[in-house]
């Protein structure tokens, strides 16, 4: 069991175990990180999405056979407030939205596609995890398409690593 909100020390990671590609996520979190990995998809950088913290900020980064597609924002989000990611991904768009502001849309010539591929929040497992330095921070709240992952219920929905309860 893990409680009502997860933290991370940059060692950690939740995979969420599902079989379908999620049009939308957003997670609730707070950190005081300057560079971390908050989100991932994919296995290798010919097929990849990431959100990351970069100085401060949150980047987007998506790889997609051999193009890349990049959006960043301009707020600073390592201030140790809670902030709300929203992801939408859709056949040939992706967005993201922070705390409920307007979307940062990105156009991608060709369909989004990484159905075989477990998100990663926070982290991902060492091995595919290259310079990329993982989470440090509280997860509050994630929600995939319309569901809310429960992190107190052990049950098949996600994988966890080297997570703990944040201070609440």
């Amino acid at each position: 069991m893990i409680g009502s909100s997860i933290g991370y020390r940059g060692d950690g990671f939740v995979r969420l175990n599902h079989s379908s590609h999620p049009q939308k996520i957003t997670i609730v979190f707070s950190t005081e990180d300057q560079n971390s990995l908050l989100v991932t998809q994919g296995r290798n950088d010919e097929n990849s999405l990431t959100v990351t913290v970069s100085n401060g900020h949150l980047k987007l980064s998506l790889f997609q056979n051999g193009d890349f597609y990049g959006i960043q924002c301009d707020v600073r989000i390592n201030d140790g407030q809670l902030h709300t990611l929203t992801l939408e991904i859709k056949a040939k768009t992706i967005s993201l939205i922070l705390d409920g502001k307007d979307p940062i849309t990105q156009e991608i010539d060709k369909v989004i596609d990484f159905q075989s591929d477990y998100l990663f929040i926070g982290g991902k497992i060492q091995e595919f995890l290259v310079g990329k330095p993982g989470f440090r921070g509280c997860i509050y709240q994630i929600i995939v398409d319309t569901t809310e992952i429960d992190f107190s219920d052990n049950n098949n929905s996600l994988t966890t690593a080297n997570i703990v309860p944040c201070l609440e």
